[in-house]
């Protein structure tokens, strides 16, 4: 909602003061409106660069051109090998990786989308099925 009411005012409004765009987009989809006017009450102004950008990064996700996963990976060699060959050859947007235990490790991974949540769910299917926890 936030990159909505940038992309039609050229104004910025916080998460919280986006809410009433959200709200108003879910329902018009939902009830298949057509031809009816709305209004949404936007308030607020708790946003700086920092919050921006994370935002901006976070509206992919919404959108489904990017996808957001936890995966659990052994701790062994050629294991993260193993994980970026069941990912396949998507554009990796954030990695971070955390060192847990002697047996396995978490990583947190971003990767562009092509076909939507159509294709985040098959690979996580993908990565269950290679025995990942996701």
């Amino acid at each position: 909602a936030i990159q909505d009411v940038f992309e039609d005012t050229r104004s910025i409004v916080e998460p919280a003061g986006a809410l009433a765009v959200a709200g108003v987009k879910k329902y018009v989809a939902r009830e298949n409106c057509r031809d009816k006017r709305f209004v949404a009450v936007n308030s607020g102004a708790n946003m700086n660069f920092d919050r921006l950008r994370h935002v901006a990064e976070r509206a992919d996700l919404g959108a489904e051109r990017e996808a957001l996963l936890s995966v659990e990976i052994p701790e062994e060699p050629g294991s993260f090998l193993h994980f970026c060959e069941t990912l396949g050859s998507r554009n990796v947007t954030e990695f971070n990786y955390r060192y847990e235990a002697a047996r396995a490790a978490q990583i947190f991974v971003g990767f562009n989308l092509s076909r939507g949540g159509t294709e985040r769910r098959e690979v996580v299917q993908a990565l269950r099925a290679a025995d990942y926890t996701v």
